[in-house]
């Protein structure tokens, strides 16, 4: 009766009518079907991240404990145990936000076992997590400080300076806003000066803006017996002072060329 009384036009109307209610319908009992899927899905990445937290937590304890308890530092299966809590972690889950925390303090307990067990294996351990932070995550807050760590191992455990500067150059030229560039600098400063490894261009090229400290005027004094020079520099430096050897033909003076290049990493003449 109700089909008969409209046109063939509202027949369409109507029928337009029921397909696009029909198909709001179907989208409001699908989505109340999937939703709780969706929610178990995100309650079950929130446990997980609390799992991993609270596991990450107990590890840095357990690590606390070893370095705090003589009883408990001196047997290397601790230590051992130590650098298992923090790779468990990494490997259940290896792009989670705390796996860079894992590699790093992977390498830090196995860097602390070499001190404490003089075993080359453990620094190379040490060596190879340290690399794994830079290469696996290199724009994570922690990559800088995997530098830096690779850098003070090659200098202090490995007598390797030149190795140890090419990884300060690539905090100072790669993370120049890190936690990190104002010791790496520092630290390449002393490398120029007690290895003649020069500064990287960066540090070199415009002193003013990398606020490293420069040589001002110098001023001199002479008399029948000496002859007194000043070197003032724009703030503290690290330096040397060299005395050339006394000739006929020349009194001593100082090496301007050794000098130099230990302080800013002038190529010498």
């Amino acid at each position: 009766m109700f089909y008969s009384a409209i046109s063939d036009e509202g027949h369409g109307f109507f029928f337009t009518m029921i397909s696009r209610s029909f198909l709001i319908y179907l989208a409001v009992v699908l989505h109340v079907i999937f939703s709780p899927l969706d929610l178990f899905a995100i309650s079950d990445n929130t446990k997980e991240q609390s799992s991993l937290s609270k596991r990450y937590d107990e590890a840095k304890f357990y690590y606390n404990q070893l370095q705090t308890k003589s009883n408990l530092s001196a047997s290397g299966e601790n230590w051992l145990k130590g650098t298992g809590n923090f790779r468990r972690i990494y490997l259940s889950s290896p792009k989670s936000e705390l796996a860079p925390a894992c590699l790093f303090m992977l390498g830090r307990v196995y860097g602390e076992m070499h001190d404490r067990f003089h075993n080359s294996i453990d620094l190379e351990e040490a060596i190879s997590y340290f690399k794994d932070i830079t290469r696996l995550f290199p724009q994570h807050r922690l990559a800088d400080d995997g530098y830096f760590a690779l850098a003070q191992i090659y200098l202090d455990k490995q007598n390797d300076p030149r190795t140890a500067s090419d990884f300060l150059f690539i905090i100072v030229s790669d993370y120049p806003k890190g936690y990190m560039r104002p010791m790496a600098e520092e630290l390449l400063k002393i490398l120029s000066s007690d290895h003649d490894i020069p500064l990287p261009k960066i540090m070199v090229s415009s002193a003013v803006d990398n606020n490293l400290n420069y040589v001002l005027p110098v001023k001199y004094w002479s008399s029948d017996d000496y002859t007194r020079v000043v070197i003032m520099a724009s703030g503290p430096v690290n330096y040397k002072d060299v005395l050339l050897k006394e000739t006929k033909n020349a009194p001593r003076s100082l090496s301007e060329n050794a000098l130099l290049p230990k302080l800013f990493g002038i190529p010498k003449k």
